[in-house]
């Protein structure tokens, strides 16, 4: 329980100084700057890996991991299979963000709020789907055929190009609920919700957070049964995908820069 708490604080640190970082630099932030603090989180998720192989090896906090059912050199495999994973396939998500964004015309100064909360609501997502597909994963056998279905059906919208047209429609879910919300054009200076005429308002930025969590729940139609096929240990799982997330805002303003 203390490691789990101690290791718990620890990724909570690490998200703190990247969104402190991508905060106070996200008017200004080059892409340079962006490159370079992607490629230092990087580093930092794959030296966790260093972790989690003497962990697995040597049968550290065993009780916490269940360590002895994985050799050092397995559980740092999945680990960095997942990562990777988990990051690549975060790409069409960052892109949904950058039309929504340039669709709602929000400053780039206002994006970050977005970001900050999408960050929060998507660990609180991940960390859920996550728990609850790995004890169905280890309480059904016939979950192993579901997750091989979700799987060639991926690989089936991938080559039919299917992920473009649900980009797309993902993208004008902003303009259908502008339509069927109570919604104020104004950004109220980074307000979600505002009060006129008696009445409560949804604000763009409200309208950018709920499209950007959608896509980031549908995304994660490939991307987490994709990382259950490659482990079932829920401790690989959910910190090869929580740190994967590290220094995607930063990212993000690389795909805005260049779009």
């Amino acid at each position: 329980m203390t490691t789990r708490l101690a290791l718990s604080l620890g990724i909570i640190c690490l998200f703190a100084i990247d969104l402190g970082l991508t905060r106070h630099k996200a008017a200004r932030l080059t892409i340079l700057d962006a490159l370079m603090q992607t490629g230092f989180w990087i580093s930092i998720g794959l030296a966790f890996g260093f972790y989690v192989y003497f962990s697995f090896e040597y049968n550290i906090f065993s009780s916490a991991f269940d360590s002895e059912m994985l050799t050092g050199k397995q559980a740092l495999a999945q680990y960095v299979n997942v990562f990777f994973l988990e990051r690549v396939l975060s790409f069409d998500n960052l892109f949904v963000m950058v039309l929504t964004f340039q669709m709602m015309k929000i400053p780039v100064h206002l994006q970050y709020r977005v970001l900050f909360y999408g960050l929060i609501l998507t660990i609180l997502v991940r960390i859920t789907i996550l728990t609850v597909g790995v004890s169905l994963w280890e309480s059904f056998h016939w979950m192993n055929y579901l997750l091989g279905a979700f799987l060639i059906f991926g690989t089936f919208r991938l080559i039919a190009g299917l992920s473009n047209r649900r980009t797309q429609q993902q993208s004008g879910m902003a303009s259908y609920l502008m339509k069927h919300l109570p919604t104020d054009e104004n950004l109220s200076d980074g307000k979600f919700v505002v009060k006129k005429q008696g009445k409560l308002k949804f604000t763009p930025l409200f309208i950018c957070i709920l499209v950007v969590e959608y896509s980031d729940i549908v995304f994660a139609s490939d991307s987490i049964p994709a990382s259950l096929s490659v482990s079932s240990n829920q401790f690989i799982l959910v910190s090869a995908s929580l740190l994967s997330l590290l220094g995607m805002r930063a990212l993000y303003f690389v795909f805005a820069t260049a779009l």
